[in-house]
C-alpha cells in the first residue's frame, strides 16, 4: 500500500509528522506576528500550495485559492488540535468542497 508517495508506512507517518511540524511552526510564528500576519500567512499558503501540488492535479490558481481557504480556516481552529493531520484533512476537504459548491462548473466535469 502506497501513501504519500512512500511504500513504507513508518516512513509515511514520519513524513506526515514532519509536514505537520512545519505547518505548526508556521502557525506559532503567526501568533508571534499578530501586528502583520500577511507575510507569515503567505509563507504558510505557499507551503500548502507546494504540498497540495504533489497530490492534487489542480491548476495553480485553484491550488492558491484552496490553500488560502485552508489557511483562513486553520487560523480559526484551537491550537491544541490544529496540529493534527485529521484536522488538516477535514479542513482541506471542507475547503475543496466549498470551492466546488461556489463554482458548479467543477461539478460538471
Amino acid at each position: 500500500r502506497r501513501s504519500f508517495g512512500v511504500a513504507d508506512p513508518k516512513n509515511s507517518r514520519r513524513k506526515i509528522a514532519e509536514l505537520m511540524g512545519q505547518l505548526n511552526n508556521g502557525f506559532e510564528s503567526l501568533k508571534r506576528h499578530q501586528e502583520d500576519p500577511e507575510p507569515i500567512k503567505n509563507e504558510i499558503r505557499q507551503f500548502l500550495v507546494e504540498l497540495f501540488s504533489k497530490y492534487f492535479k489542480f491548476s495553480a490558481e485553484l491550488l492558491n485559492k484552496i490553500s488560502s481557504m485552508v489557511v483562513d480556516e486553520l487560523t480559526q481552529v484551537p491550537d491544541d488540535i490544529r496540529g493534527t493531520f485529521e484536522v488538516l484533512f477535514i479542513v482541506v476537504a471542507k475547503s475543496i468542497f466549498r470551492h466546488m459548491l461556489q463554482h458548479k462548473e467543477l461539478m460538471k466535469r
